[in-house]
């Protein structure tokens, strides 16, 4: 190393140092791509083209309700469907406990526990039973609470809607509850159970009064419909799936660094290198070389060569080969 330091850390030193260290630019063409956001926290049970099927199969349930509706009320209903969602039974039991002014109506497939409900907001379930009771002007204010007789037509209106979505799919048997329910969700779910939430708007033609409300139904229930199969006879155990993995990562590369030894040297020293300098490492000549795999010694080894190449003779380990797999997580 150059004798005399002196203070070299001029602007030029600095910005020699950072281009040969990899100062990280954003290029126009990161900045102009586009990216497909990626949610972790909700299900992805259905692929593009399964989403675009159940798209029309929700179009089909819209078209249902302004049916059932005008049975109903004798009323014109413009059914819009808002959103298709997928999410876990976690993320939607969370979200009812902070709408307590929410109905539900849960229902079961055939005679299983219910998985399923319509979900009605007061001010939704409010402006569907005032047509029923004559009233169909508009309402600016909402009260807190439905009437028992509300609540009522209230239950007769979404229990038509349920019956009405049974006729839809053959694999579909629905049996409404018989009581509705209001600030929790009354269904039969594990946290990690994959759920679809179907978002309809519902505007009157005569008032132009517009509600929201929402079908929620279990992602599995929805394959037949969506044209996805499950076969059961695919499904591994937990052995063959811990095997398959193995194997899997048996063939992930791994990088490995021959490394001879380090130093310690302060910002100044770096900046005031020049060629022909010499930098004095602490190892002797006679000590092996180490292997490191993630920050981690493994293996000593020799210096060597082959081909033309620098080689390392491998000598010894420095730890278990127990520890060695764990330190990627090898599964045994």
């Amino acid at each position: 190393m150059t004798g005399s330091i002196g203070n070299n850390l001029s602007r030029e030193k600095l910005q020699q140092l950072l281009a040969s260290i990899g100062s990280m630019q954003t290029s126009s063409e990161n900045k102009n791509a586009e990216f497909v956001e990626y949610s972790w926290n909700r299900p992805h049970h259905f692929n593009n083209e399964q989403l675009k099927k159940l798209d029309n199969f929700s179009k089909k349930v819209g078209a249902i309700i302004a049916h059932k509706f005008f049975d109903l009320c004798q009323i014109d209903f413009k059914i819009t469907i808002t959103s298709i969602t997928q999410h876990f039974a976690e993320e939607i039991f969370h979200n009812s406990a902070d709408q307590p002014d929410h109905y539900y109506l849960a229902f079961a497939q055939g005679s299983e526990l219910p998985c399923q409900a319509i979900e009605i907001p007061t001010k939704t379930a409010f402006l569907w039973t005032i047509p029923l009771l004559g009233n169909t002007g508009t309402t600016e204010e909402t009260p807190e609470n439905l009437t028992p007789l509300e609540e009522a037509l209230l239950l007769d209106i979404a229990s038509t809607l349920v019956k009405a979505l049974a006729d839809l799919h053959d694999s579909f048997d629905f049996n409404p509850a018989e009581n509705l329910d209001k600030g929790l969700l009354p269904l039969y779910l594990d946290s990690t159970d994959e759920l679809c939430r179907i978002a309809f708007n519902a505007q009157q033609a005569d008032s132009g009064n517009s509600s929201d409300a929402y079908i929620l139904l279990p992602c599995k229930m929805l394959e037949p419909v969506v044209g996805k199969t499950v076969n059961t006879e695919d499904k591994y155990s937990p052995e063959k799936i811990s095997r398959a993995i193995l194997e899997d990562f048996q063939k992930t590369n791994i990088t490995v660094t021959g490394q001879l030894d380090s130093i310690m040297l302060t910002f100044e020293e770096i900046v005031s290198l020049q060629p022909d300098d010499i930098l004095l490492l602490d190892k002797k000549i006679d000590e092996p070389l180490d292997v490191v795999v993630d920050g981690v010694t493994v293996l000593r080894g020799s210096l060597a060569k082959s081909t033309g190449k620098y080689a390392a003779v491998i000598k010894e380990f420095c730890k278990p080969i127990q520890e060695i797999n764990n330190i990627h997580g090898t599964l045994t």
